[in-house]
């Protein structure tokens, strides 16, 4: 999450001191708690009225503006009076009333290190990184002794990400000052994005002892509890909210601990509380992710959409959105989503090998395939029944045509004369019919024809050309024997 620079605030001193130092408010960056600065020796009237004003408790930031405008207006050149001025139009979320200030207290006295501070602070969150420097690093030439400057810059080195320039000036800081809380906080931020947690934690136990009512010390000390596994996270950021209730990084936090437990509900409480004052992308996709773990995809996708709104790079909403549609049994929209999560982190190259990605793309490439492949598989068998259908059509076409055509021949034929038969040349006459008949008659006249047969028979003996039973006697008495005499 996002965080702004702090608000560097000279500490109260008495009217008779003759120099300033720098001490951090709270790290929110806007309408935090304020710590204003003295006068070095101002005039009489005006530093009357300045004292006054810082001692007094219990006023509002539009009383103790009228009392700093007071003492301006009694000594114009009072230059802490125009830093507390820049300090309250800052904290109320007027930067450029307190950029004027600001400026305004270095002409009166290039020396101010808290102004020169909380101008480059105002600078770095506009994004003009190269004159914050130069502000800084004319601070630091003209009082080597100045720690606070050196711990602006070394935040700002460390933001831009210079971790091992950050932590040598955070160092260099803290030599000249130990008890200032600025570089502790950039050692602390420093080590814990080079992973090395056990020095981090070291440095915010530190931090701690100094007595700061600051949330940003315990909200680090839950950053790296749950890195490292151990210890209450939990209690940490419960820590940092009862310093500022108003924290939403520990808010943040709260609901990232909720969310690696899958308490779904709390994680849900604290992201809204959050998004009360201000959605950020990741924010977003976590509550989009707690949206989807209490089963409300739709939300749950609106919370992509609007991460992406406010970060088009942001991969891990791309991811998120891919999920959504594998739950939903869209395979295509899930598959695109997942590649394009790939690419957004720099191809294949950009993401670890275990990696749930990467199983989802494949899980995804082998349902698209499946869904092909039976959507090709049912094109052939409807392919295949429409050909079926097809030669079964013209087959029933063909049969029923050659019905018709043999009903038409048959019609034809009964409505025709029949032609009167010849008599066949080959049909056998009655005679050889009889003839033929004697002929097959039983084998037991063979043994008579047989003994016969040796002898040539005569011309007469040769059957007649009418083979009647009465013309042939020898024949019809072979045809008929005698019957034995019982």
């Amino acid at each position: 999450m996002k965080r702004n620079f702090p608000i560097f605030l000279v500490a109260a001193f008495a009217a008779s001191c003759a120099t300033t130092s720098a001490t951090t408010g709270s790290s929110t960056g806007s309408k935090s708690g304020a710590t204003l600065g003295s006068a070095a020796a101002p005039g009489v009237r005006g530093a009357l009225i300045f004292e006054d004003t810082t001692k007094a408790r219990g006023q509002d930031d539009e009383a103790l503006k009228r009392g700093f405008e007071a003492a301006l207006k009694a000594d114009p050149s009072l230059a802490e009076g125009n830093f507390n001025l820049g300090v309250i139009a800052q904290r109320n979320g007027n930067d450029a009333e307190a950029e004027r200030q600001y400026r305004e207290a270095l002409k009166k006295r290039p020396k101010l290190a808290p102004a020169s501070n909380n101008l480059a602070v105002l600078l770095i969150n506009k994004g003009k990184n190269a004159e914050a420097k130069k502000i800084l690093d004319a601070a630091v030439a003209a009082d080597p002794d100045n720690g606070s400057s050196r711990g602006v810059l070394a935040e700002m080195l460390r933001r831009g990400g210079q971790n091992d320039q950050a932590i040598k000036l955070a160092k260099d800081a803290l030599a000249r000052d130990a008890k200032q809380l600025q570089p502790y906080k950039t050692l602390m931020q420093a080590y814990y994005d080079q992973k090395k947690y056990a020095l981090a934690k070291l440095v915010g136990l530190r931090a701690d002892k100094l007595g700061y009512k600051d949330p940003e010390i315990p909200h680090m000390l839950g950053l790296i509890a749950m890195a490292e596994g151990e210890g209450d996270p939990k209690m940490q950021f419960e820590k940092a909210l009862a310093l500022d209730p108003s924290y939403l990084p520990s808010h943040y936090g709260l609901a990232k601990v909720a969310l690696a437990r899958q308490d779904f509900k709390t994680a849900q409480g604290s992201l809204q509380k959050i998004l009360q004052g201000g959605a950020s992308a990741p924010m977003l996709v976590d509550l989009g992710v707690t949206y989807r773990g209490l089963g409300d995809l739709d939300n749950a996708e609106k919370s992509y959409d609007e991460a992406l709104r406010l970060d088009p790079n942001m991969a891990e909403a791309i991811y998120n959105k891919g999920i959504i549609a594998s739950l939903r049994g869209e395979p295509d929209k899930a598959l695109a989503d997942f590649n394009g999560y790939m690419a957004k982190r720099g191809g294949a190259a950009g993401v670890p090998v275990n990696h749930p990605v990467r199983a989802l793309i494949a899980q995804e490439t082998q349902v698209i395939q499946k869904r092909e492949e039976t959507k090709r598989i049912s094109a052939e068998v409807k392919k295949l029944e429409a050909q079926a259908a097809a030669a079964e059509k013209v087959q029933r076409e063909a049969d029923l045509k050659k019905q018709q055509e043999a009903a038409k021949s048959g019609g034809a034929a009964s409505a025709a004369p029949k032609p009167a038969e010849e008599p066949s040349t080959s049909e056998a006459s009655p005679k050889k019919v009889a003839s033929e008949r004697v002929r097959q008659a039983t084998p037991v006249t063979a043994k008579v024809r047989t003994s016969k047969a040796k002898q040539p028979a005569p011309e007469a003996t040769k059957a007649p050309t009418r083979s009647t039973p009465d013309a042939d006697p020898e024949t019809a008495k072979i045809a008929r024997p005698k019957r034995k005499k019982l």
